[in-house]
């Protein structure tokens, strides 16, 4: 079995793959700066023009989870992709919010600080439960605990490279920054959503290969 027919067989190789191609989607939204995006409003709040675009990565996350969700979860649903589209971008914008509050009280002086690192775990962790508590509402499973703790010990630990933005994003006008964090995170965080959304159809897919001489 080569690479792409194990990407293709496996549910969960799939998701992982989906996730980091959406991380990259992210870099290159947030590569286009706040130029041509205006002031948007999020639970009442009007973020800096800087700030708004911290909403569009979260719902390109979203689209591609909703997109492998059609394909995989037992419920489809319209309104359920457009309402986690959302959220995912809500997630992702808390996410970035509570990391520049967390380095702010930290005072945060914009160099190579390792207090970057519990401003990033604990953002990851948010944005992580926020999109977690979305699933358990949308796509109800039995296994809430063990996801619950999975997606967010798996957002937090990730999001710890939120240092990379804030450490060398700078210098390399963000791509660098904004591709150790997004293709990371949403790859892993997509491949843990896999391993309670995914493993029955995979399953379900290797099964004719077994029976084979």
């Amino acid at each position: 079995m080569n690479i792409f027919q194990y990407i293709v067989l496996s549910k969960k190789a799939l998701w992982l793959l989906a996730g980091a191609a959406s991380g990259a989607a992210s870099v290159g939204v947030m590569a286009l700066r706040w130029k041509s995006w205006g002031t948007i409003k999020i639970f009442g709040l009007e973020p800096s023009q800087g700030n708004a675009m911290f909403f569009p990565p979260g719902c390109i996350f979203g689209l591609t989870i909703a997109i492998l969700l059609f394909f995989s979860a037992k419920i489809r649903s319209f309104w359920r992709s457009i309402i986690l589209i959302g959220m995912s971008g809500i997630a992702h914008y808390v996410a970035f919010e509570t990391a520049i509050r967390i380095a702010d009280f930290l005072n945060y002086n914009g160099n190579y600080s390792l207090k970057l690192i519990p401003a990033g775990f604990l953002a990851g962790a948010i944005g992580a439960a926020i999109l977690g508590g979305s699933f358990f509402l949308l796509y109800p499973i039995e296994a809430r605990w063990r996801f619950a703790i999975k997606i967010i010990g798996f957002g937090a630990l990730f999001g710890t490279l939120l240092f990379f933005i804030f450490g060398v994003g700078g210098e390399t006008y963000g791509f660098i920054g904004y591709s150790l964090l997004y293709v990371p995170w949403q790859a892993a965080v997509a491949y843990c959503l896999s391993l309670f959304y995914a493993p029955v159809q995979e399953n379900q897919t290797k099964l004719p290969l077994q029976e084979l001489p």
